[in-house]
């Protein structure tokens, strides 16, 4: 299901070397503390990014396995078990 664009890959790894970390640490903060908003929407933005990215470069898989992280986010905050405000 993957298609690669071989001219977008790299940018996109270039990318994904600053967005990868970023999200490591956001959800260390985030799981420190959850009452701060401004970690939540910083997470769930480098998510963002990172799954438009790869779906992009033609990572489907990848962009599907991002958009997972997400969705169990945003179910997690709507059950009360994850705090984003």
């Amino acid at each position: 299901r993957d298609d690669i664009d071989e001219q977008l890959l790299p940018i996109f790894l270039e990318e994904a070397q600053e967005l990868v970390p970023k999200v490591g640490a956001e959800l260390r903060a985030w799981n420190a503390s959850q009452g701060d908003v401004n970690i939540s929407h910083s997470l769930r933005r480098a998510l963002h990014t990172l799954k438009g990215g790869a779906r992009m470069a033609g990572a489907i898989r990848l962009g599907e396995l991002i958009h997972a992280v997400e969705s169990g986010i945003q179910a997690a905050i709507k059950a009360g078990r994850l705090s984003a405000e």
